[in-house]
């Protein structure tokens, strides 16, 4: 048992968020041959994660996909730290300075957040410095989340991919039937 205690306290820092002390614990657990207690910790941490108020909004309207997309940038959001610097500007950093000292600038302008970094330009949905943001006040903050609306599950007159595939497939057979469409 001493053992185990000195191996665990190794893997442990003052400095180490949540995450990252998961993250060891489980490197740590495949090393020492315990894939069950993995799978139980990750499936519970999942349930965790699904009964958070940005998280359960974000799964409600979004396509899965990108809730996957987010949960990930959510989960490593939780080893930063956003502080408010300014009336509508916070800066983001790490918890550990000494895995990136590169700070973000998050604004809130025009009902959107944005950040300074190019992951949130390029998907169309927040990044990891915008959640560490919003989760200051969740049920605030959350309001002001940009997504694509492209992503969402539902839209109105919209034709997302399972309607174009119903659709061409019935207007293909339809043709097909008619005479119209020469295979």
């Amino acid at each position: 048992m001493e053992s185990l205690h000195s191996t665990i306290k190794m893997l442990i820092r003052s400095k180490c968020s949540l995450p990252e002390l998961f993250h060891r614990l489980v490197e740590f657990a495949n090393g020492k041959n315990f894939q069950k207690q993995e799978e139980k910790i990750g499936s519970e941490l999942v349930e965790l994660l699904s009964k958070n108020y940005i998280l359960s909004k974000i799964k409600d309207v979004y396509s899965n996909y990108i809730y996957d997309k987010c949960l990930l940038s959510f989960l490593k959001s939780e080893s930063y730290k956003s502080t408010k610097k300014k009336r509508n500007m916070y800066e983001v950093i790490p918890y550990d300075e000494s895995i990136d000292s590169k700070k973000f600038i998050v604004t809130l302008e025009d009902n959107n957040f944005n950040c300074t970094c190019w992951y949130s330009k390029q998907w169309m949905i927040p990044c990891l410095h915008i959640f560490s943001t919003a989760n200051i006040q969740p049920e605030k903050l959350s309001n002001f989340l940009h997504f694509n609306a492209r992503w969402v599950k539902k839209l109105p007159n919209v034709i997302n991919d399972d309607k174009l595939t119903e659709f061409l497939t019935t207007k293909f057979i339809d043709e097909k039937e008619e005479g119209k469409l020469f295979v």
